[in-house]
């Protein structure tokens, strides 16, 4: 009996495994980040993920509760602000070159998506104009019907009839959705715009809202930075706050 070779087994396609594509081997992102990271941190600096860690750790065994305990105090939050620095600078340099890439995403976007959103609002102005266009048409002619039913109304007074009930008048068909041979449908609708005209009787009718309080806060806080010391309806007091160089 003659022997069979076995038949080779086929190759799953490339889809079948998503990081079977060029690159496909690199390490997720957020792993390939994290080591980029701590290279940075540790260039020029070994120990430094053990002084890191051992910082952490000191801050449970500090008790400020003299001048001598105040001045440890004031090397830990040098320590800290060191940490920080170094942690900060390894940031801005791993992220320099994915800032980039995605500078470029970016612009390559609004390249591509800023002619289209020319195109989009001037086609959006176009169709603007034209529902206002004919809204005050609509308008116009119910305006005059209604003029027409008091006018009939006077002539029938004048004519002795009493007070004749006004004759119907058949309004005016509102404009029904327009639907394009494309699929797109097109109706109108009525929206509301303002603008401020005083704004010491606007800010009372909003002066609850959570938003404009947060902003009011934050407006005050930078008038006292800055040095204010009075401002009518804000309580402002001085506290001591310890600044280690």
């Amino acid at each position: 009996m003659p022997i069979r070779e076995k038949e080779p087994v086929a190759a799953a396609p490339a889809e079948a495994n998503p990081r079977a594509v060029i690159g496909g081997n690199e390490p997720p992102l957020e792993e390939r980040i994290k080591a980029e990271f701590e290279e940075m941190l540790l260039e020029g600096r070994p120990d430094f993920m053990v002084r890191y860690a051992d910082a952490l750790a000191a801050v449970d065994r500090v008790e400020v509760v003299d001048d001598d305990t105040l001045g440890k105090g004031g090397d830990m939050i040098k320590l800290y602000r060191a940490i920080a620095n170094h942690i900060s600078e390894a940031h801005r340099d791993v992220k320099a070159p994915y800032l980039e890439s995605g500078r470029a995403v970016d612009a390559e976007k609004k390249r591509l998506l800023g002619p289209v959103e020319d195109a989009r609002d001037r086609v959006q102005r176009q169709m603007n104009e034209f529902m206002a266009k004919r809204a005050a048409e609509e308008r116009a002619e119910r305006e005059r019907i209604a003029a027409e039913e008091r006018a009939r109304a006077a002539e029938a007074a004048e004519a002795g009839e009493g007070e004749a009930a006004p004759l119907a008048a058949a309004a005016p068909a509102k404009a029904a959705p327009v639907r394009s041979d494309g699929g797109a449908t097109v109706s109108g609708r009525e929206v509301w715009n303002s603008r401020v005209d005083d704004y010491p009787k606007a800010f009372r009718a909003v002066k609850t809202n959570p938003k404009v309080q947060e902003a009011i806060d934050k407006a005050v806080a930078g008038l006292v930075r800055a040095g204010t010391r009075e401002i009518n309806g804000v309580t402002i007091w001085p506290t001591s706050q310890a600044v280690a160089r």
